[in-house]
């Protein structure tokens, strides 16, 4: 599929994308835009959710690895641990997993955050957009391996997809884009099943 753009002004190498939620009209070689601010009111952004059921046992010392994968922020996951103390309950687990992915700056600045259900034993992990929905959430536990986390994968983000103005085409399958001001590559498969899914590209 195509994109349209705008010809680029200055060094004439980041076409601007238009917002795909409406057909742009064009007219004497004039292509008239709807504005990005009605595009984003009529598609509020939803985030993407999804979270894991903490079971099993206490065991000092295990390490549990959780590994968010996206891919905005390339091929390998981004993992956070925590190392079990003998003190530590499913809840105090839960709690210092939440804490550990809200701090993590990689999944801050890709707009990931998490929540603890203490009732639940549940760790949600949220993204500010359906950009969330490609995400892929895994652990791994060391040592004796009593705890058990059981995951359900994200969904539920809609909205528009608005990293900034500019994407920057290579020749190959990767579109690399300005996500939070900051070059990343996304590959066309993602960002031709965002369009799919309605969700108006910038």
């Amino acid at each position: 599929m195509g994109f349209p753009y705008q010809k680029p002004q200055g060094n004439h190498q980041n076409p601007t994308l238009i917002p795909n939620l409406y057909a742009p009209v064009a007219s004497s070689g004039v292509i008239t835009l709807t504005s990005p601010a009605g595009v984003i009111s009529e598609n509020p952004l939803t985030a993407s959710s999804g979270h894991a059921v903490l079971s099993g046992t206490i065991t000092t010392g295990d390490i549990i690895t959780l590994k968010i994968t996206n891919p905005v922020m390339g091929k390998a996951p981004v993992d956070v641990t925590y190392t079990v103390l003998a003190t530590d309950t499913l809840a105090s687990i839960g709690y210092a997993l939440m804490a550990a992915v809200n701090g993590n700056s990689t999944l801050q600045r890709f707009g990931f955050s998490a929540e603890f259900d203490s009732v639940n034993d549940s760790l949600y992990i949220n993204q500010a957009s359906g950009v969330g929905n490609f995400s892929t959430l895994a652990d791994s536990v060391s040592g004796s391996a009593t705890e058990v986390l059981t995951w359900t994968q994200m969904s539920g983000g809609s909205g528009p997809v608005t990293p900034v103005e500019n994407f920057v085409f290579s020749r190959g399958p990767t579109i690399r884009s300005y996500w939070f001001g900051v070059p990343v590559p996304v590959d066309y498969a993602t960002l031709t099943a965002l369009v799919t899914q309605g969700q108006p590209v910038r």
